[in-house]
């Protein structure tokens, strides 16, 4: 038995994994212990467990009874010691979670992957971090992860999957469903949203009511305000909204008490008093859900305990998405065995308004030493160009994990860019949805903002095109539609010296003033050409379409990683097609459409360089016509007489032939990435031109 002491181990900070058994032993105090449980459990503890050894503690310091309370009040101001009580408690509990499994006698069939995707469902014990960029099979890698635990005899109410949106928990579920034939566990397999999850544990084990009137809320902040200062009215909506969107910012970011404070002077006594106030109403809001679910979980050993046991593996999709909360609450869930599956993509985190951030994949990553990293690198929707043109835009961003993203497919789609006035990009649009309608093929119109949502759709309605929105909803959305656009639309007339986007503002008052007469509302569906998606693109994120419109209202400043992203994900919803409408050229326009690589050529040296490139691509098609005509040649003869010497002649002619193919594929791609760079260099010389 190989003995280890934890006073040398701190010291090291390795740990050799050749033996069988260890002894581990304490010779350090219960102060230093405790201020090391971290990299003892992480480092030492877990890595023996993890590869199976044997191991016994000598001198513990038996604390088991001591830290296992945990004050919620920790999250705002003791972050640490909530992970020292969390190892502690996985330090002692650890082993009586290890659990075997019988493999299942009939197991699912699992669907063909490729060696990185299979590699993410077959490490199913431990942290795994699954890197998966737009179109790399997301979610076919966690639907065939699932059927491999359930092939390896884990019972299926044992698995515990969280996906962003109820959409994504929908489509997870239903295909399982075709997956699995007699779909008997199912139903067993735990697929919910976040708040749907957090929702049924506060039904399960507590008496608070879910309240979904945001009154109640209010009511709470007006009574402590007017107990603090005795100078609130009910007219004071303003700032009720103000602190109602602070202590939502302080629940969802887990804000610490100086950030707290940095708000507002005492507003952290504000924020303790709505905790109590609220508790003492015996209700929770949609918002208040996983505050409170970690909250409960926290201060609730046997909870906290039976919920680890319950849920031997844990699957998180969209993980980039999540925020402080949701990461906590994963990070609690899944103690002690840290079966821990989540998986992701940081170049689509466009949800920091909630609290996500790329800060927090970085230190997910550093906290587990046995994380396993896994890349999918294969972009199975879109084609060649598209992903090409996509990494350009997306390469740019300094704060990003680094992946080499290739197409599956060899074709190359459409990239269309419009720049120019408003006009003219209506046009445009209109166009493109005509010739989608005309072809029968899935599209969509993807905007950043809402209001620009809302101008398209009454644009495209008046041409006769169903939006989503009927008339009468039309009225109910109007008076916001005409509060904030003009004001944005000012943003982009005063930062582009726009003329005439007035007339086009105006045209729309006179659309909703014709959309109002009664003969109109009375005919006007019967004109109805066709239906046409609108919506933004945060709403859109996880689908795909054929073809893609994206209406980039460019008037801030291009400098935010966050507002690249959006371009990001917006382009790679598109599998065949993705049209770009623009106001002008910028950065993020340049970044997408021009090859970094031909930056310091020149035009004459572009062009020099597509005729050299023609040239050796017709040369080397020649030479694979001529050996073509040498292997049947050669073919023809072994028929009548075997030969070795022409046996080994053909061989290598067949080979020179592979090499030849492959270096013409490479050839055109180069051929067509040049000729694309010239046609995208006098569209941006002329913006006028239409590509």
């Amino acid at each position: 038995m190989f003995e280890v002491s934890f006073k040398e181990f701190l010291e090291k900070r390795t740990i050799s994994l050749e033996y069988s058994s260890y002894r581990l032993i304490c010779d350090i105090d219960e102060a230093t212990f405790v201020k090391n449980i971290g990299i003892l459990f992480e480092e030492l503890y877990y890595v023996l467990f993890f590869y199976e050894k044997e191991i016994e503690v000598v001198g513990d310091p038996g604390l088991i009874d001591d830290y296992f309370s945990i004050s919620p009040l920790y999250l705002h101001t003791n972050p640490e010691a909530i992970d020292s009580f969390l190892y502690l408690e996985a330090w002692y509990f650890l082993k009586s979670f290890q659990t075997k499994w019988v493999p299942r006698e009939h197991p699912y069939e699992l669907e063909p992957l490729n060696p990185e995707q299979m590699l993410a469902v077959r490490s199913t014990k431990g942290v795994v971090w699954v890197s998966a960029p737009a179109g790399s099979g997301k979610t076919k890698t966690l639907i065939n992860r699932v059927l491999s635990l359930l092939n390896q005899g884990v019972p299926a109410n044992r698995i515990l999957v969280l996906a962003y949106n109820t959409k994504a928990a929908v489509e997870l579920t239903e295909r399982l469903r075709l997956k699995m034939a007699d779909g008997s566990e199912l139903g067993d397999v735990v697929i919910r949203t976040f708040h749907s999850f957090g929702n049924e544990i506060l039904l399960r084990y507590t008496n608070l009511v879910l309240d979904l009137d945001q009154d109640e809320e209010k009511a709470i902040l007006y009574e402590i305000l007017n107990e603090k200062h005795r100078k609130v009215n009910r007219q004071s909506d303003e700032l009720i909204a103000t602190f109602t969107e602070w202590i939502q910012k302080i629940k969802e970011n887990l804000l610490s008490k100086q950030e707290i404070e940095k708000l507002a002077p005492h507003f952290w006594d504000v924020f303790m008093m709505y905790l109590e106030k609220q508790q003492l109403r015996n209700t929770y809001g949609y918002e208040d859900m996983l505050y409170l679910v970690l909250s409960m979980i926290l201060q609730n050993k046997g909870l906290r305990l039976m919920l680890q046991s319950q849920y031997e593996y844990v699957l998180v999709d969209e993980f980039q998405d999540l925020n402080p909360v949701q990461l906590r609450l994963i990070q609690v869930l899944s103690m002690p065995r840290q079966n821990l599956f989540v998986v992701g993509d940081d170049d689509q985190m466009i949800y920091s308004f909630r609290g996500s951030s790329n800060e927090n994949t970085f230190s997910f990553m550093k906290r587990y030493s046995l994380i396993k990293r896994i890349s999918l690198c294969i972009n199975y929707r879109s084609y060649e160009n598209l992903v090409r043109h996509a990494s350009w835009l997306i390469s740019h961003n300094l704060h990003r994990i680094e992946k080499k993203i290739e197409s599956y497919s060899d074709v190359s789609g459409t990239i269309t860019i419009c720049v120019g006035k408003v006009r003219q990009q209506l046009d445009t649009i209109l166009n493109f949805v005509r010739e989608c309608v005309q072809a029968n093929v899935d599209f969509v119109i993807l905007c950043r903002y809402q209001e620009d949502v809302l101008f398209l759709q009454a644009f495209l309605l008046f041409h006769g095109y169903e939006t989503g929105y009927s008339i009468r909803k039309f009225r109910k959305v109007r008076s916001i539609f005409l509060e904030n656009y003009p004001t944005s639309f000012e943003k982009t007339v005063r930062s582009h010296r726009i003329s005439g986007i007035d007339m086009v503002w105006f045209s729309l008052f006179k659309i909703y003033s014709v959309l109002e007469t009664k003969e109109l509302l009375e005919g006007f569906p019967r004109k109805l050409l066709g239906r046409v998606f609108v919506t933004t693109v945060h709403k859109t994120k996880g689908n795909e379409f054929d073809r893609v419109c994206y209406y980039y209202r460019n008037h801030t400043s291009c400098t935010s990683e966050e507002e690249r992203r959006i371009f990001y994900v917006a382009a790679t919803r598109a599998k065949e097609s993705f049209l770009l409408c623009s106001l002008q050229v910028d950065s993020f326009v340049r970044e997408y459409a021009l090859n970094e690589n031909y930056r310091l050529m020149s035009n004459r040296m572009l062009a020099r360089k597509i005729l050299e490139t023609n040239q050796s691509l017709e040369n080397s098609r020649f030479w694979a016509s001529l050996y073509q005509k040498d292997v049947v040649g050669i073919q023809e003869k072994i028929k009548y007489q075997i030969n070795e010497e022409k046996e080994l002649y053909l061989a290598g002619r067949c080979r020179e032939i592979e090499q030849l193919q492959k270096h013409i594929l490479e050839l055109s791609k180069q051929l067509s990435s040049l000729r694309e760079e010239q046609l995208f260099r006098r569209t941006f010389k002329n913006p006028k031109n239409m590509i």
